[in-house]
């Protein structure tokens, strides 16, 4: 078969990969963060939760918008990936 794997699997599994990271942090943001996620991270999928899903080698960040906000769920395979992240976004990242 060589159909891609779907939106919504594609979504589901960046989602699990962030949910279940050692190395993860929930924030809130401004919605002006957008271009440096944008210029960071590759959209990888549109979440079913109502949001892009981002990611590089190692890192994964989901946005969900909440009114004029944003809330961000992030997720890195190591401690100094997670920090690269904040270091990015210019957000302290507390893991969870």
């Amino acid at each position: 078969m060589d159909e891609p794997c779907s939106e919504f699997l594609k979504s589901m599994i960046h989602w699990q990969l962030i949910e279940s990271s050692e190395f993860g942090s929930i924030v809130d943001a401004e919605q002006s963060i957008l271009s440096v996620i944008k210029s960071n991270w590759d959209q990888t999928s549109q979440s079913e939760r109502g949001g892009p899903v981002y990611s590089q080698p190692g890192q994964w960040l989901a946005v969900l918008e909440l009114g004029d906000n944003l809330e961000l769920h992030v997720g890195a395979a190591t401690e100094e990936l997670l920090d690269d992240m904040g270091q990015k976004l210019g957000i302290p990242l507390e893991r969870f």
